[in-house]
């Protein structure tokens, strides 16, 4: 059986909320993921979906360490990178990297693109300054960029170019891992599809494992291998993507995969429509989480929190109907 490559165990993080300025005090906790559990498999793209404030980039910037995570484990090999203190955990960074939504935002406007793709090389002592200029023009011409754009800055790029300057950057260092956060939600459809198209390319040039985080179901289907379903910080079913989306299982799932516009002509799918708004992570509601607004819910819902299950080959789900 193959090894894993990223294991999540347990993975928590809440953010407190302080009230007061002169007196301040402790008031509550945001549960923004609360005991997260999943495997990344070497070679594979696991997708993660879930509506917007469900901890989806707080779960991939936790493995990561961008964020120190409240309680829980990730381990990379058999390496516990939570454990790490923050020297030791920097020789793991060059494995471990990220594709960040907003790429103009992860940009240093003040420094040409060549210099930002370099300064990784730079950081982790592996070439000098005068050396990591020709591995940069390199991923430039991998990431469809031409050589004069190594001294241009990230003003004079559009969304897609910019983009093109996160991939190459997160590639600069040759990991293993990437989280991929939402990298084509702020461009143009036409511009989606050739960035999805290039990162396929690079997985199978580089041998790339990816975390992938979106919002958008067709996405997903597309480039995942297998997907995550997240709710208010929970993971509530996890399947192969085509199984997924055939046969999903939990009323949440049922939900989002019904708002999918149908490709076929004169098809139309039962939209679910649920009732109220996503509860406030600040106070989760007890037992199942989505029960407020399940049109499935029954009695044991709402005080017994659901065992995560395989309910078919490689199908789970966390749900009292199963």
């Amino acid at each position: 059986m193959t090894e894993a490559l990223l294991s999540v165990k347990g993975l928590t993080k809440y953010f407190p909320v302080i009230k007061g300025v002169v007196r301040s005090r402790l008031v509550g906790e945001i549960k923004a993921v609360d005991g997260v559990n999943f495997e990344v498999m070497p070679g594979e793209t696991l997708g993660l979906v879930g509506e917007s404030g469900c901890g989806k980039t707080t779960t991939g910037r936790l493995v990561l360490r961008l964020l120190e995570p409240s309680g829980g484990q990730v381990y990379y090999h058999d390496v516990e990178l939570t454990s790490l203190r923050q020297r030791d955990m920097d020789r793991y960074r060059q494995k471990l990297q990220i594709i960040f939504q907003d790429p103009y935002a992860s940009l240093n406007p003040r420094i040409t693109v060549g210099d930002a793709i370099a300064e990784p090389l730079i950081a982790h002592g592996m070439a000098r300054r005068r050396d990591a200029r020709e591995r940069v023009l390199r991923l430039l011409d991998v990431v469809g960029l031409a050589p004069f754009h190594y001294n241009r800055y990230p003003h004079e790029f559009s969304g897609g170019q910019r983009q093109r300057v996160g991939i190459a950057r997160a590639l600069v260092l040759e990991p293993e891992f990437i989280v991929a956060d939402e990298p084509v939600s702020a461009l143009d459809v036409s511009i989606q599809a050739q960035i999805i198209n290039l990162l396929e390319r690079i997985q199978a040039e580089f041998g790339l494992t990816f975390l992938f985080i979106s919002h958008d179901l067709g996405v997903i289907r597309h480039i995942s291998t297998r997907v995550l379903v997240m709710y208010l910080g929970k993971i509530v079913e996890m399947a192969g993507a085509d199984d997924l989306f055939a046969h999903p299982l939990h009323p949440y799932t049922q939900a989002l995969l019904s708002a999918v516009p149908s490709a076929r002509p004169g098809v139309t799918r039962a939209r679910i429509l649920l009732s109220g708004d996503v509860p406030s992570p600040l106070n989760p509601p007890a037992g199942c989480r989505f029960h407020t607004r399940c049109p499935q819910a029954m009695p044991q819902c709402k005080t017994e929190e659901p065992i995560w299950k395989e309910v078919g080959h490689g199908h789970y789900t966390a749900c009292h109907l199963y």
